[in-house]
């Protein structure tokens, strides 16, 4: 009879060539490239132009040193590994010296990018500010705050000289773009209302009346919410192209402050006739402040808005380990933290998507030799801001951009925790 085999030896064996495989595996993934890969690109307008020395160094998600580079000029920046990594933190320090010793250091650290990215500046057309010509507005039975009035076309104004007296507001204006219609804004008691005069050439002398002459606007809400509410909505115009050149005041109710009208609920609002719009609100809560943002198309929301309340609780402020518990769900969040070492005034910036912690390594030999104040340790917080995106821009999308002008629609709101 045949001796069976017991089955335990190959089972043995079939978990050593598993184990095998598996570091072999891993043996490779953790190989150095052959070739240094591109980690970011810098265009030169997103570093400071403020700041005459700048520094940009890569590292892991442990903090570990991928590649530095120093900087005092504008040239394209380009940082490189040889580690097979997908993700990894920036940090730029922008440094300079004032003339009675004291060096200024502003550091920003922004987490979890991509490998590949490019930091670029977006900038749109820009306003043509050539030939400009004056224009003379009188307002009768005008009885709102100074500066209370926005006059907007497709150019632009400068040099706004105004007086009031006796209900009666001048305003002299530089305007481009002329002849052209001029939209007049402002609030007549509480309510926003307008004027639109069709034509205006330059060296035009226009009388209104306040009473007879504005219309209230056509979309109109209360910011009953409780606590103190304050609104800002502006309009703009698009180019040949798509892309706007500025856009227009056409209500901001912290013009109301020291008014008869002045309140904590104002009515805001907004007309027809613009390619985007742009809206900004706050809200003044015990917790803290919550702000709504939005750009583009204001019809979709303009009536559903509302500005939720939160709690937010600190875990640890220190620099190299900062937590926190937030009762919303948000996209990224930003916190600054600042250190004053008597020849040193330095600030600290962070930057990073909900649920990826901040990993701050040592600071790279190079800046430490010049900067030997700069030490993580020394920084204390100062505050942050919570952002949750509805519509637009992403965390990568949001720091890759840091300046957009586009006009792109977006829809987020910002939760700033008392400190």
């Amino acid at each position: 009879m045949s001796k069976k085999l017991s089955p335990h030896p190959y089972y043995r064996l079939f978990t050593l060539l598993c184990i095998s495989a598996c570091l072999s595996a891993c043996s490779d993934s953790d190989k150095n490239l052959e070739t240094a890969q591109p980690l970011v690109t810098l265009d030169p307008q997103v570093i400071s132009s403020y700041a005459p020395e700048h520094w940009v160094y890569a590292t892991d998600a442990d903090g570990n040193l991928l590649d530095i580079k120093k900087t005092t000029s504008r040239e394209r920046l380009v940082l490189t590994t040889t580690r097979p990594i997908d993700h990894f933190n920036l940090t730029i320090v922008n440094a300079s010296v004032d003339t009675d010793g004291t060096t200024y250091l502003s550091v920003e650290t922004y987490a979890d990018v991509d490998r590949g990215s490019t930091f670029e500046v977006q900038y749109g057309a820009g306003l043509d500010l050539r030939d400009l010509v004056s224009v003379a507005f009188k307002l009768n039975g005008y009885d709102g705050p100074p500066q209370g009035v926005w006059f907007t076309n497709r150019g632009s104004y400068t040099g706004y000289q105004e007086t009031i007296a006796g209900g009666t507001l001048h305003a002299n204006l530089l305007m481009g773009g002329l002849p052209s219609d001029v939209l007049l804004t402002t609030y007549r008691h509480g309510v926003p209302v307008y004027a639109k005069i069709q034509g205006v050439k330059g060296g035009d002398q226009i009388e209104l009346d306040m009473n007879t002459n504005f219309t209230p606007f056509e979309h109109q809400r209360k910011l009953n919410f409780d606590g103190y509410n304050s609104a800002n909505i502006a309009g703009a115009y698009l180019d040949s192209s798509g892309k706007l050149a500025s856009y227009f005041n056409i209500l901001d109710t912290d013009r109301l402050a020291g008014s008869q009208d002045a309140t904590g609920q104002p009515l805001i609002g907004y007309i027809d006739g613009f390619d985007i719009y742009k809206m900004n609100l706050v809200n003044y809560q015990a917790s803290g402040a919550v702000a709504y943002h939005k750009q583009g198309n204001l019809a979709s929301s303009f009536e559903s808005f509302t500005m939720p309340t939160f709690n937010f609780k600190f875990l640890d402020t220190d620099l190299r380990h900062f937590t926190f518990e937030f009762s919303e769900d948000f996209t990224y969040y930003t916190a600054g933290f600042t250190y004053d070492a008597g020849i040193a005034s330095m600030h600290w910036t962070l930057y990073a998507p909900q649920g990826k912690p901040v990993k701050i390594g040592n600071i790279p030999a190079e800046i430490a030799a010049v900067y030997p104040m700069l030490q993580p340790e020394g920084f204390r917080y100062d505050g942050c801001e919570l952002t949750k995106v509805i519509n637009g821009y992403t965390y990568k999308e949001s720091i890759l951009r840091r300046h957009p002008t586009q006009a792109d629609e977006f829809e987020y709101y910002s939760f700033m925790p008392n400190p």
